[in-house]
């Protein structure tokens, strides 16, 4: 009972400027972003994030977690996928994808990917994320009222 008051008084409330993350998360959207969320965790794949940008830190980015630490991703037209041992797609489902094919994540990486591959600016572009990057998980789209909303970490955050 004391975790989501916690977790609530602790958020940081993001608005989305970007396409990026639709028809997940749209424009003008305002999300809480649950700053607790990986103090005793990690995140997991299909998790959305707020983390910053490797290359530019002041600037803030929500996106899904494609990949973990140690996994191998490939990336095509289909989706981005982590590889298995034998070759194969794990799991099930994917994200859009552009750019190179195949990346390693190393220990204390995440592959972090927009919904919407051809406008989004991610780790395609700039390779996997440092787990000190992420502040936390996206978990409630609070505005506006009529597109009010849980988001979830399975991947499949119904879209509005």
């Amino acid at each position: 009972m004391l975790y989501p008051l916690l977790a609530l008084c602790c958020a940081k409330r993001v608005v989305v400027r970007e396409w990026s993350m639709s028809p997940t998360l749209l424009p003008d959207e305002y999300v809480l972003v649950d700053r607790l969320a990986y103090w005793f965790g990690h995140p997991q794949r299909g998790d959305i994030v707020l983390a910053r940008h490797p290359h530019r830190p002041e600037m803030l980015l929500l996106k899904r977690v494609a990949a973990l630490p140690g996994e191998q991703v490939r990336c095509d037209a289909a989706g981005c996928w982590p590889i298995t041992r034998h070759g194969g797609a794990a799991g099930g489902g994917g994200v859009p994808a552009t750019g190179r094919d195949t990346w390693e994540v190393g220990a204390n990486e995440y592959f972090l990917v927009g919904d919407a591959a051809d406008l989004s600016t991610d780790s395609r572009q700039f390779g996997p994320v440092a787990r000190r990057a992420i502040l936390g998980r996206a978990w409630l789209v609070y505005w506006p009222t009529a597109r009010w909303r849980r988001l979830s970490g399975d991947g499949r955050t119904p879209a509005v």
